[in-house]
């Protein structure tokens, strides 16, 4: 999803495009990864997704798509 900046801003961002550039899958593995310690038997809070925007939906699909195909996000059950 792109969204508008400011012209300063974008200047910057095409003169450093190598730096900024998107990532195109999962960060190597480092000595320490981040870890979330999980409690034991939680269970997930119950709430109603977001409505999104019609005008958004096809976007954020699209969004949603790369990130499982990078495989930066996962299906969940």
């Amino acid at each position: 999803m792109h969204l508008p900046v400011a012209k300063p801003l974008q200047q910057i961002l095409d003169k450093y495009q190598e730096v900024f550039k998107p990532p195109e899958g999962l960060p190597p593995k480092r000595q320490y990864d981040h870890v979330i310690p999980l409690v034991t038997r939680a269970r997930p809070i119950s709430i109603r997704p977001y409505m999104v925007a019609p005008q958004l939906k096809d976007k954020l699909e699209e969004h949603v798509a790369e990130l499982l195909k990078t495989r930066m996000i996962r299906h969940n059950n």
